[in-house]
């Protein structure tokens, strides 16, 4: 790119370059069923919050399998229509229950492991049914599948985690060990949902430390680009764009929600300026 035009092109807002990536995967056609194509699907969710344009709403709308109104967080943040609150109750009750338990308690993943993006989910779901709800239930649940799956899965010397249990134990066997993506999956849902935690709630304290820890513990690791590593801990693995940009929506969502301090704010642009070099 000549020198000119890479200077336009690094001037872009994070909005003008959200919206050139929103309007191109909206003409992605067939839709992908990938969990990939879904993430970005969710983006344009964000993108109705930011923009308020009923064409990216619409868009998400349009993709659903379902058109009957079920619980659904996300669209209920965005558009205040009470009807996605609907079905809260029972898919609660139905987590609650879920037998692909281990013998402690902690929900696994399909193939029985514990896997950090697996686990994302698993952890950060009862904290919104918890806040719907209001219902303290759904925080303990939350604090003991963290309490659990960090004891596999947090990496002492880092404090991030591992991909899934079992890497750190084999130095020699090629694997993800600690990987951006995974982080990324955990710091981007923790940081839209931590501010939802009912402060009353006996776990609260100790899990709001535990996530301004890991938020600084991942951070460390920004690269002088703004991006991270595909192996965090590791200079020789390429800079990755999956993992940057979810920890750079994370941290952005947790210092509007106030769990984080004004500083993230600026580490996730550094992440963005990375992000739109690329």
């Amino acid at each position: 790119m000549p020198k000119k035009a890479r200077s336009a092109a690094d001037a872009r807002t994070p909005i003008e370059v959200a919206t050139l990536i929103a309007d191109r995967f909206m003409r992605i056609d067939p839709p992908r069923q990938t969990y990939m194509y879904h993430l970005g699907l969710a983006a344009m969710l964000d993108m109705y919050e930011a923009t308020h344009e009923s064409k990216y709403l619409d868009f998400y709308l349009a993709q659903m399998s379902t058109k009957v109104k079920t619980f659904n967080w996300r669209l209920y943040q965005v558009t205040g229509d009470q009807e996605w609150l609907k079905g809260a109750q029972e898919q609660g009750e139905s987590f609650l229950g879920n037998p692909r338990r281990d013998s402690e308690g902690s929900l696994l993943d399909p193939r029985g492991r514990y896997t950090v993006d697996c686990f994302s989910h698993y952890f950060v779901f009862p904290i919104i049914l918890g806040h719907v709800l209001k219902d303290h239930r759904y925080f303990d649940d939350a604090a003991k599948q963290y309490e659990i799956n960090a004891g596999y899965l947090v990496d002492p010397l880092t404090g991030v985690w591992n991909s899934r249990f079992g890497h750190s134990l084999h130095p020699n066997r090629p694997n993800p060990g600690l990987w951006s993506r995974g982080n990324g999956w955990l710091v981007g849902a923790w940081g839209r949902s931590m501010h939802l935690w009912d402060p009353r709630h006996e776990a609260y304290r100790r899990m709001f430390k535990e996530w301004q820890r890991y938020a600084a513990a991942v951070a460390s690791f920004q690269t002088d680009s703004g991006l991270y590593h595909q192996l965090l801990n590791r200079p020789d693995s390429f800079e990755e764009a999956t993992g940057s940009g979810l920890f750079t929506s994370g941290f952005s969502f947790a210092v509007r929600g106030g769990t984080l301090p004004q500083r993230y704010a600026a580490i996730a642009y550094r992440a963005f300026c990375g992000l739109r070099a690329l």
